[in-house]
């Protein structure tokens, strides 16, 4: 098979995910990164050149219905070019980012294939365009995460806590942390002292905030005994992949998608914290259910690799 020309079309680019050849995010960027294509802005990019690209990909956020619609009516029906598209952020916060509901809703018919990347999502999409609905998580790159692993016994004694920008729970991971009383817990996360709930959370734990870069938080990441996510709202969970990747046990809720298949024995409805509480003492304690919560995770991610996802989408175009 020839090489695929692949081509992100968006309204903003982040260029700490352009490299091609080191470790960036989980996530929508990695699509551009395995398949060795193009990230470029839709207001820089003729029209004649869509053609020149086997999938243009749009990830569909507040501002980027127009570019659904430009590239469907260049491509037309019968071009071998395929308009891509997934719904940026989680099923949560659509309401407040697309103000034009009829417009985003007409927008989902447009792409040769729209995608889900978790169950949640999955479910409205079909609903709303009354098509079958693939779900294809984003990518991981786990053979460059997994070089960063350390053994067990060189990590520090903290609990790493995930703060959220868009979820902003405190109060309950800190509350899951806190009966292994010999360990440190940490908050890391989207915000730093600008935040008006910098100063709460001071109150409950060290914090590691600020928007540190990637390579900085893995650094962080790969050196704690323990990762809590406490989400409650719904995402395909990057967390969870990096965690399996490094070896790191992650006691995380059922709206983490890739935690509910990584992380089996140790994920559960946001309502049981107790139950969280009782498997983190017993993960700590037991070395055996440890590695065993350690190994699965290890290898269930391997079905999100880059090779696994480029697959998976590839079957779905029949490319």
């Amino acid at each position: 098979m020839s090489k695929i020309k692949y081509l992100l079309l968006t309204n903003h680019i982040w260029k700490d995910l352009l490299p091609l050849d080191s470790l960036i995010k989980p996530g929508l960027y990695q699509w551009r990164q395995l398949f060795r294509g193009d990230v470029r802005l839709f207001s820089e990019t003729p029209i004649e050149e869509y053609e020149n690209y086997d999938i243009i990909h749009v990830n569909l956020c507040t501002n980027d219905i127009p570019i659904v619609y430009k590239v469907r009516e260049v491509l037309g029906n019968s071009s071998s070019t395929r308009l891509v598209m997934n719904i940026d952020y989680a099923v949560e916060l659509w309401d407040k980012m697309f103000m034009d509901w009829k417009l985003f809703i007409s927008s989902l018919r447009l792409p040769d294939l729209l995608f889900a990347v978790e169950p949640f999502q999955q479910q409205l999409l079909q609903i709303y365009t009354g098509k079958s609905i693939p779900l294809i998580p984003h990518p991981i790159d786990t053979k460059r995460l997994k070089e960063k692993r350390k053994d067990w016994d060189n990590r520090g004694d903290f609990i790493l806590l995930l703060y959220h920008r868009y979820d902003k729970m405190k109060m309950i991971p800190v509350t899951i942390a806190s009966i292994l009383k010999d360990y440190e817990t940490i908050f890391i996360g989207l915000c730093d002292e600008t935040d008006t709930e910098w100063r709460q959370m001071a109150t409950m734990t060290p914090i590691l905030g600020g928007m540190i870069d990637y390579t900085s938080y893995i650094n962080i990441l790969k050196n704690c005994k323990y990762a809590i996510e406490y989400y409650t709202i719904h995402s395909h969970g990057r967390i969870a992949g990096e965690c399996a990747c490094l070896g790191i046990p992650l006691i995380a809720t059922t709206y983490n998608y890739y935690a509910t298949l990584f992380y089996p024995y140790t994920v559960f409805p946001p309502t049981q914290i107790v139950r969280m509480i009782q498997v983190l003492k017993e993960l700590d304690r037991n070395e055996d259910m440890r590695n065993t919560v350690i190994d699965k995770a290890s290898i269930e991610v391997e079905q999100y690799s880059q090779e696994s996802s480029k697959q998976r989408l590839l079957e779905v175009l029949d490319l």
